[in-house]
């Protein structure tokens, strides 16, 4: 699975300014020279891809990772099949596809015991 780099800046400028052409070449953030190691870590520390899932998409991700299927997902939730989005989730979290995000699910989260026996 490829994760994206992140680029952060160092910069001996206050403004922000001057930071404007480097975020449009794709930086993710800067630090002012004389930054404490503690900004500079958590400047550098790669942003949480669940903290950007919805608090639906975060239960979508759960049954996944509990291994329902689009049908089973959408009975538990009260949706129609077609309602349950995947495609928002896996771009959220940078996977190509459903076995990607139900691996990375299974890494960050406890799933939910699912009725039917599947699941946890």
């Amino acid at each position: 699975m490829a994760r994206a780099v992140g680029v952060l800046m160092g910069r001996c400028w206050t403004t922000t300014r001057l930071c404007v052409p480097q975020y449009g070449a794709g930086a993710a953030g800067y630090v002012l020279k004389g930054s404490s190691q503690q900004q500079i870590v958590r400047a550098s520390a790669p942003p949480d891809p669940l903290q950007a899932l919805t608090p639906r998409e975060l239960q979508i991700l759960e049954l996944l990772a509990s291994g329902l299927s689009t049908t089973a997902m959408a009975a538990w939730l009260g949706l129609t099949p077609k309602t349950v989005n995947l495609s928002t989730v896996f771009g959220t979290l940078g996977v190509a596809d459903w076995s990607e995000a139900a691996l990375f699910a299974r890494g960050a989260l406890r799933p939910v015991r699912a009725p039917g026996g599947f699941g946890g």
